[in-house]
């Protein structure tokens, strides 16, 4: 399975850390984040809900805009 999710308000190094750390504890298997595009690459063996992904970087303060 893998996600791209498009993220409202990330600035800086440490907002994508905040970002990856929290899709991290939902056991993914593999988060990349590119601020400049402001996308989280997720990748997993199985499917995570994209209800869970929008908990997770929302909880953090952030704005989930899409998910593919």
């Amino acid at each position: 399975m893998k996600k791209v999710i498009t993220i409202d308000g990330m600035h800086c190094k440490n907002c994508c850390n905040r970002v990856e750390k929290a899709l991290k504890n939902l056991n993914v298997k593999k988060v990349t984040i590119v601020l400049e595009e402001k996308k989280a690459y997720v990748e997993n063996d199985e499917e995570v809900a994209n209800e869970l992904l929008v908990n997770a970087v929302e909880d953090c303060g952030f704005d989930v805009v899409n998910i593919e």
